[in-house]
């Protein structure tokens, strides 16, 4: 988790042009790279996100899980539209496209006192 939050701090400071740099339109990463940088209006979960990612398992009558609690990390940069996710249970990383955002209250988990 770490690792993806540096590296989403990376993008963001890399995604504006610098007063200072070589040139005053054009992005360090678009400069480096060619490609454009990352559209912040189209991110669709915020990074920490608790979420709840779709099994591709096919529906059956047993008890398996649909869903999996995961936290949402950075956006793959697909044409999808895939997430990195950190699996809560082994903290190991996935990618999904199809997920749900979960609300924490106080009333669901009391210690955090929101």
């Amino acid at each position: 988790m770490v690792v993806d939050a540096i590296d989403l701090a990376t993008t963001c400071a890399n995604a504006f042009p610098i007063d200072s740099g070589i040139s005053d339109s054009r992005s360090p990463s678009t400069i480096v790279t060619g490609c454009q940088p990352l559209n912040f209006n189209n991110l669709k979960v915020t990074f920490g996100t608790f979420v709840q990612i779709h099994l591709h398992n096919h529906p059956t009558n047993t008890m398996q899980p649909r869903t999996i609690n995961v936290i949402a990390l950075n956006p793959t940069g697909n044409t999808q539209g895939s997430y990195s996710f950190m699996y809560l249970d082994t903290g190991r990383r996935m990618s999904a496209y199809r997920w749900v955002e979960c609300k924490l209250t106080s009333a669901s988990y009391p210690i955090l006192n929101i």
